[in-house]
């Protein structure tokens, strides 16, 4: 599922075993997506499916057409054992009026396809498009304006095919161009997903478990909601590529390689500061500082590194970042960082219940990228997440 960025809050986890401070980490790359052996669509048959007269139909049928032959696909086949799609499909179906429920949805979706003649024989993969101003709703909630999700993906009922929904999130003054690079941009994030996690969530994903610390969920799945290939690339910027600009996605072969995590790779090196474990704890009311230790995959000079709180369970967790090095930016000072030279995480932490805790992510960032918006770059995966809990 594409989602709108923002700090999230949950319940206590518990069972999160104690890691200390000392010496600067050793470089270790981010844990790989692993599969239970869930199906995959190795050869799909995507469906452009939309309500007819759509003043997107063609930009939309374009988008499909080409996406087996671009880059940005074969980057996503090799790691994940795909092939090439089939030759995609267009379908229309009747006015949509009303806001739209996953039941209804699915329904519509299987009606289209039996009406244009497509086989629901567990290939397809139908992306929906939602028209101007239709929202997707969940029970009683109304995905109005985009507020929860830009899409999701899922299974026709019988567990046969699959399908995803994107919604016109634009503005009502963005032109047809804007619009559908929204919706194309989504659907790139939902066909990566859709096609390496058929079945969620038995395909790619970010398991609660790790060899490192073995009594608490991966900090990284914490981050990522359990996150698909597309998740914790969201936010990274996209892929330029005939015309249109593709979200990003997971590659074990990347992280392992010490280079951006996220594919197809952007120019320049891969720039990160990172910590030696995934959780610390914390007395309750006290304060901690983490060591951090600067990774790159190429040479750089010195950038800004900073955090910020992406998931807590109490209020009242802050952190901040320091170093030997220092940087004003736009009437801000910021902490830098380069490889062989150390920084500090300081968190300081609530009178709150035990188990509670929070998730954040240690930013880095060349000066020329610090101009653009925080999680809406179209440069590397810029964070590495570290969780820190009360005992």
């Amino acid at each position: 599922m594409r989602v709108i960025l923002s700090v999230l809050t949950a319940g206590p986890l518990f069972g999160l075993l104690a890691a200390g401070c000392g010496a600067p980490p050793q470089w270790h790359p981010p844990p790989p997506m692993s599969s239970q052996n869930g199906p995959i669509l190795k050869t799909p048959r995507i469906v452009s499916l939309e309500e007819e007269g759509d003043p997107l139909a063609s930009q939309l049928n374009a988008f499909c057409t080409g996406l087996g032959k671009t880059i940005w696909w074969s980057n996503l086949a090799t790691p994940y054992g795909l092939g090439s799609p089939l030759p995609c499909m267009q379908a229309f179906g009747p006015a949509i009026t009303a806001d739209i429920a996953d039941p209804d949805i699915q329904t519509y979706v299987i009606k289209a396809a039996t009406a244009a003649g497509i086989p629901l024989d567990g290939n397809n993969l139908f992306l929906l498009y939602l028209p101007s101003g239709i929202s997707a709703t969940n029970g009683t909630t109304v995905n109005t304006n985009c507020s929860t999700f830009l899409g999701y993906h899922g299974v026709l009922p019988g567990g046969s095919d699959t399908y995803a929904v994107m919604q016109r999130c634009a503005s009502d003054s963005a032109t047809i161009s804007e619009t559908a690079g929204e919706m194309l941009s989504t659907a790139s994030h939902e066909i990566a997903e859709a096609v390496t996690d058929s079945r969620p969530p038995f395909g790619y994903v970010f398991r609660n478990d790790t060899s490192s610390q073995t009594t608490r969920p991966l900090v990284w799945s914490v981050l990522g909601q359990g996150g698909e290939v597309g998740d914790l690339c969201e936010g990274t910027g996209g892929w330029a590529e005939n015309g249109f600009n593709f979200e990003r996605y997971w590659s074990n072969a990347n992280a392992t390689a010490g280079e951006d995590p996220c594919a197809p790779v952007p120019e320049g090196p891969y720039l990160t500061a990172f910590t030696e474990h995934d959780w610390y704890s914390v007395g309750a009311g006290g304060s901690l500082a983490i060591p951090l230790e600067a990774h790159a995959s190429g040479v750089s000079d010195d950038w800004v590194i900073f955090s910020t709180t992406s998931f807590r369970s109490a209020a009242g967790f802050a952190s901040s970042v320091d170093s030997s090095l220092h940087e004003p930016f736009e009437g801000t000072t910021y902490a830098e960082m380069n490889v062989g030279k150390q920084a500090q995480l300081n968190v300081l932490a609530p009178q709150a219940p035990a188990g509670s805790f929070a998730v954040f992510r240690i930013w880095s960032k060349t000066k020329s990228a610090m101009s653009a918006p925080l999680n809406s770059s179209s440069y590397h995966l810029t964070y590495w997440p570290v969780g820190v809990y009360i005992h």
